[in-house]
This record gives structure tokens, sequence and C-alpha cells, in this order.
């Protein structure tokens, strides 16, 4: 143990302030009859470089790093085929909307042979639908397109209930929750009237099976055995108790601002579908105070950039955007959710990046997830400056690179457990 820590010290002694890659040099300490030490020196020195902060991600360069020359990225719609478990359609057949990015290069390739460990599904929150919310395609903001370029062949899901996958029961502006018909009057809406449909839309079991049939759809179209889900805010409680019974399809996890209660229901309720109304109603007012209320630095996004976001998501509201007032609403259907709290998510042992934006209402759920998480291989990343709507944020590459770094290593930077901020600049820090 005593020579273990010399060769630690060594080592130390020799690194440069400057230094943002340690490679540590496992064949000199074999000729050095030190090889046992190895797993105790790689501790030492990362504890080392993280303290002195000399941990980065690279995130100026990330970008590119893996870009053969090709830098056209093809958009691919696909309608996945499902029988649904939506109570309003139950039993009818339905296509989900699915959105594919993928280099040109890379398209022929992944059809001949299949892309091990580089599919990527994107899984949307309650409220924004996929392509708003991770191919924003404005500047370099879209999450989807930077995978692409670094190789990976992304994917995002519409649930039924948003965008142009099926919306049972929402085009009739009577079935909006009763506290919200007023912004459709007087149009649609001449006066409040009841609901036509009046129980809650989904539910945990429902929506479980549109993500499994998307991921079905995906492992069989590219000959994988094994996908990575990542996704934001509601995806904790839509893709969680998905992953804790099919961990034999899933790789790795990544979460932004994942929802979590740890107290939440393990069980269904004994009736489905729960009593209520298929949806909510969302405006841009509503949208743009909820993200006002989280925004504490200057420059934390770009001028203009709320225009592109809502115009992209009335892009995926045909029916929305003529109701209310003169720039449309978003409709967000309503479901019943269990199976995702302190005693499913120990039980989880897939790989999971969590990252939460430290101005983010839902910070203290991410720390509670990422206690409760049944992985070894664990990483919480609280990043300064950024809301719940980082994905739009002047912020949003730290998202692109540190998914990318997970994706290809399962690590960041080597780390496999542990809490940081990461900035910026790319720097790691613990979390006290």
């Amino acid at each position: 143990m005593n020579a273990c820590k010399k060769v630690a010290a060594r080592l130390v002694a020799g690194i440069s302030p400057a230094a943002q890659v340690l490679m540590l040099p496992t064949e000199a300490l074999a000729e050095r009859n030190y090889s046992e030490c190895a797993p105790m020196v790689k501790k030492l020195l990362l504890g080392f470089v993280i303290a002195a902060g000399l941990l980065h991600l690279g995130l100026a360069a990330a970008d590119d790093d893996d870009d053969d020359g090709d830098g056209h990225i093809l958009a691919i719609q696909h309608d996945v085929p499902h029988i649904s478990t939506v109570p309003a359609i139950e039993g009818e057949p339905v296509k989900l909307f699915a959105w594919e990015r993928v280099r040109t290069s890379n398209l022929e390739k992944f059809q001949k042979d299949p892309p091990t460990g580089r599919v990527v599904l994107f899984i949307h929150g309650g409220g924004i639908p996929s392509v708003p919310g991770f191919d924003l395609d404005y500047k370099d903001y879209s999450w989807m397109q930077s995978l692409a370029r670094a190789g990976f062949d992304v994917f995002s899901l519409d649930r039924t209930g948003y965008g142009f996958s099926p919306r049972p029961e929402m085009d009739d502006p009577c079935n909006v929750n009763p506290t919200q018909q007023s912004i459709l009057i007087p149009h649609p809406l001449a006066a409040p009237c009841a609901h036509s449909y009046p129980f809650r839309l989904t539910h945990t079991d429902s929506d479980a099976d549109d993500i499994g049939a998307a991921v079905d759809y995906i492992r069989a179209l590219r000959g994988v055995d094994r996908i990575t889900i990542a996704g934001w805010s509601g995806v904790g409680p839509q893709v969680g108790p998905y992953a804790v019974k099919n961990q034999d399809k899933i790789d790795r996890l990544v979460f932004y601002a994942p929802n979590y209660a740890r107290m939440s229901p393990t069980n269904p309720p004994a009736i489905l579908p729960q009593s209520g109304f298929p949806m909510n109603l969302r405006t841009r007012p509503l949208l743009e105070a909820e993200w006002d209320s989280q925004v504490a630095c200057e420059g934390q996004f770009e001028p203009g950039i709320r225009d592109v976001v809502w115009n992209r998501i009335m892009d995926f509201e045909p029916v929305g955007r003529t109701w209310g007032p003169l720039e449309g609403v978003m409709r967000v259907r309503t479901n019943t959710l269990w199976g995702w709290n302190q005693t499913t998510a120990p039980t989880l042992k897939i790989p999971m990046l969590i990252i939460v934006g430290r101005n983010d209402t839902l910070l203290s759920q991410g720390r509670d997830l990422y206690r409760d998480l049944g992985s070894e291989d664990k990483v919480l990343v609280e990043v300064p400056c950024a809301s719940h709507f980082l994905v739009w944020e002047t912020g949003h590459k730290i998202l692109h690179t540190a998914s990318k770094h997970w994706l290809r290593h399962g690590s960041l930077s080597g780390i496999h457990q542990g809490v940081f901020t990461l900035d910026a600049d790319g720097r790691l820090t613990p979390v006290p």
C-alpha cells in the first residue's frame, strides 16, 4: 500500500496545472512491478485532478470530434405501428410519430452494420413535443443533430397526446380543464361547456407501451439489442417505470431535469381511467413566466430565442395554434402516474447521467433520484446559470457534450459516480 502511494505521489508531482487530460502510464507501472497499484493510483489521481480543478470535458472542441467530413444531417420521419392501450382508443391500431437524425454517410453504414452502442431515443416530457425540445433547428441548439454529427443514430418519439401522434379526445375544446376554458372564449368556445370524455387521457402503462413500441421498432430497424434513452423533465415518470421492467433493452440513460417524487404510488389505482378531463392548456405567457422565474444570470438566454421556440411548438400544434389568443395554445394531455419512487428506483441498474440546472425548481428531485438509484454508474451534473429550459439557453452545449461523453464511455472523463457542477468552460467540480 505504501509503495502504491509513493507511485501516486510521483505521478502527481509531474502533473502540469495546464493539463486537461490525464493518461496513466500503466505500462510503465508494470515495468516497475507496480501493476497491482493501477486501480488505487487511478482513484487517487482522479481525486487529485478533480480537487485541483484540472478535469475538463473539452466543451469547445467536442462537437466535431467524430466528424468524417460529412456535415449533412438527414431528417427522416418514421410511423411506428402500435396497438394502443390508451383507454380512449384501447385496441385500435395507431401510428406513433418518430423522428430520426443521422449523418448521410452513416445511414448506409448503419443499414449494413448494426450501430451497437450508437443508437439513441429521445423521449419528451409532459408539455413539449419531441422535435421542438430536442431538434430545434436554430444555430447549434439541436441536441439531436449534435449527437448525429458525433456519429450517433438519433431518434425521438411523440407519445400519444403530443405532436403528430394520435391525440384522442383532444380536438374537442370542451375537454379542456374547466378552469382554463376561459382562455378559449370567444374562440373556439362561446361559453364554458361540459366534457365529452370525463377522464384523464393516458397512464403509466399506456405511456410505457408507447415507448416500448418505439424501442422495439428501432431495435429491429437497426439490428441492435440495446439502445440508449435520453429525455427531459417528465422523462422520469414516463421512462423510469419502463426502464425498470426492460433493463435488457437499454444501454444507458441520460435524464435532463427529471421529475421524481420519492413518495409517489408504486401501484396503479384500482380504477382506470381516472375521472377528470383529457387535457390542460399551456399558453406562451404561462411558459415564459415559468422560464422567467428560473432566470438568474445575465445572458442566460438569447434574445429572440423564445419566438423561435414558440413558432416551432406551434408547427406541431395543428389544432391548438387556431385556438384562443392570436399566438395559439399548447394542448397538454392529462395522465395518471405510478411506479417511479424510492421503492422502484433502487432496482434500476442501468448507468444513468442526470443533468439539472441549478436554477431549476426540480433540482432537489434530481438529487433525490441520484441517491435512490440502484446503478453503480450514476453521475449527477448540476449546471450553474441554467433553468429547466437549458435546451434553449446559451449553455445548451453543456447538455450536448456531457451526453456525448456518457454515451461513449459510460462516464465523464473517467468519473462513474458522484455529484458535480459543470460550467460552460467544461470544468467539473465536486459538490460537497
